[in-house]
């Protein structure tokens, strides 16, 4: 297997992006676009106080966003907070919140229908069934996915598949 030793723009090979070998000018694009990304999620205001305790990070905020915004680094009271959380992060407390097995000895027998299906059935057979109350954000996010039916299962599956690899 040979060496990329030339970036997709012909540049030297330096760095690497998502598995990608890549230029300097290339890892600071693609690495800028997901700044701007996260950035994006949250609107700031112009003279917004924006606490960042993190230099790289308020270096990044200061070439990103056109606005003049008061950065801080300590203060009682601010309009927003950046905090340094990596793709890592965010993944890591995804999985330490996640239980490494479900309960000893209890099936949930609707693990693998939506609760949509189970108040049809229950409705054909004249069964009664009380759905669990639900977190409306969660409820809203999971009826997003009724766009795409194979969503949800996938996602039972995968969570399913980290319980495996966290025992």
């Amino acid at each position: 297997m040979t060496e990329i030793t030339e970036c997709s723009c012909n540049n030297k090979v330096e760095y690497t992006f998502e598995q990608q070998n890549v230029c300097k000018n290339c890892f600071l694009r693609l690495f800028k676009n997901r700044i701007k990304r996260a950035l994006s999620e949250k609107k700031l205001r112009k003279d917004s106080i924006v606490l960042i305790e993190n230099e790289c990070a308020a270096q990044l905020v200061k070439e990103i966003i056109p606005l003049p915004l008061r950065i801080v680094s300590k203060a009682n009271t601010y309009d927003a907070q950046i905090v340094t959380d990596t793709l890592d992060d965010e993944a890591i407390d995804f999985l330490e919140q996640l239980p490494s097995t479900d309960e000893k000895n209890v099936i949930k027998i609707f693990k693998y229908v939506s609760e949509n299906e189970v108040i049809q059935y229950a409705t054909i057979k004249r069964y009664k069934f009380t759905p669990k109350p639900k977190n409306k954000f969660w409820k809203e996010f999971l009826d997003a996915f009724k766009k795409y039916p194979d969503m949800q299962n996938n996602l039972v599956r995968n969570i399913q598949e980290l319980k495996k690899l966290k025992k």
